[in-house]
């Protein structure tokens, strides 16, 4: 097994740390843990002007207008359904009372709805 020794002393020494006795630095390189690290902050660095550019996009966002809008919609459609839901009632009636016209397809809708 071959451990490192020290450049200027010729003790051995952890290849990550430098020399204890004389301090020289050996010429260590950084550890695979740092290389993780220095990665990840490099990441984060490269994320921040997005984050500050959906941060800024975010705080332009009027959500009680965009629901308030949804909501006179929902309001639309639910008098549509109640329209729709009347046409078919009295196509409903119209068929019961005389079924022998709607059979061949010549019975058209009211013009009301």
């Amino acid at each position: 097994m071959s451990k490192s020794t020290c450049a200027k002393c010729k003790r051995f020494i952890s290849r990550k740390r430098p020399c204890a006795f004389c301090d020289a630095d050996n010429d260590l390189r950084l550890s695979d843990d740092c290389d993780l690290v220095i990665e990840a902050v490099t990441l984060l660095d490269r994320f921040e002007p997005i984050l500050e550019t959906f941060n800024a996009r975010m705080m332009k966002f009027d959500g009680v207008a965009m629901m308030d809008g949804l909501s006179a919609d929902l309001a639309a459609m639910d008098t549509r359904q109640v329209i729709l839901e009347e046409c078919l009632a009295k196509l409903e009636v119209e068929v019961r009372a005389d079924p022998a016209s709607s059979a061949d397809g010549s019975h058209a809708l009211p013009n009301d709805c």
